[in-house]
């Protein structure tokens, strides 16, 4: 290998490792949250981290022998767990599934580039064919170093967002339900983009509120209701936006009004006095 070629190898595996960090990270707290309601903390803590090393294609059962006390007992005493664990990971979340796959390729070319040959005798790579027969073909294409960066940080962006979403923070609730409704990182699904900008809405974020209020006229993730449309662009009008989007929910909410009794706008207006009684604070 010439050294221009050992220099983008190189390159490309200090980005590579830089993104699995993160990755790794993220994955094993999103695992240990879920066992942490099934054993004890500790526990969780060495089974999610096993669970991740399983999917990335090491040998768990070397990691084991060569780990000191009490690491080695512990995890000794998940290793049964390990497989199954790790294949329910894997149906739970199409996100993950296609981060891991990328990640088994990428070592894949990665380690090819750095070793040749040998590396298709290394039992590294036979753990790592076993899991992309398995999970491989649902994501057909190949990946290259910047598409793994892009990946990975979709992928982060989506975690990240989610733990803080979960936490309550508003601001991250209308952003999850923004990756949803677009698709970025996650499979769009509209149910649950109404469902996140409800639970920003409700906190007074008045980008969440304008967009329930679009949801519902459009019956897009929840029923078509004008009604509720009508409150929700109440809501929002009285926080501050720019004069395009203040001119769109006047617009908006004029044409729901237009699939309304003048009782139904009464009803509205009341229900939108009530809860601002009950959010004194100034929508942010």
């Amino acid at each position: 290998m010439g050294l221009l070629s050992r220099f983008f190898v190189k390159r490309a595996e200090r980005s590579f490792e830089a993104c699995l960090s993160v990755i790794q990270t993220d994955l094993a707290e999103d695992r240990c949250k879920v066992y942490s309601s099934q054993m004890d903390r500790e526990a969780a803590r060495t089974l999610a981290a096993q669970v991740v090393n399983f999917l990335k294609g090491e040998d768990i059962d070397e990691i084991a022998r060569a780990s000191g006390e009490p690491l080695r007992s512990r995890i000794m005493a998940i290793l049964p767990q390990v497989r199954q664990r790790a294949a329910e990971c894997m149906q739970a979340d199409r996100q993950t599934r296609e981060i891991i796959v990328a990640t088994l390729r990428t070592t894949t070319v990665l380690n090819f580039g750095k070793y040749g040959k040998a590396w298709f005798e290394n039992p590294a790579k036979m753990r790592i064919e076993r899991l992309l027969v398995e999970y491989g073909p649902e994501f057909p294409e190949e990946i290259h170093p910047e598409a793994y960066e892009q990946l990975a940080a979709r992928y982060h962006e989506v975690k990240r967002t989610a733990w803080d979403a979960e936490q309550g923070n508003a601001s991250a609730q209308f952003r999850l339900g923004c990756l949803y409704k677009d698709g970025c990182g996650v499979q769009q699904d509209r149910n649950q983009t109404a469902f996140w900008w409800r639970k920003a809405a409700e906190q007074g974020d008045i980008d969440a509120q304008y967009g329930l209020g679009l949801a519902y006229q459009e019956g897009q993730g929840v029923p078509r209701d004008y009604a509720e449309a009508y409150f929700w662009y109440e809501l929002a009008a009285v926080g501050e936006l720019d004069p395009s989007s203040a001119k769109n929910i006047t617009k908006f909410q004029d044409e729901a009004a237009l699939h309304m009794t003048p009782t139904d706008i009464l009803r509205a207006h009341e229900r939108a006095r009530k809860w601002f009684e009950a959010h004194p604070t100034k929508p942010q």
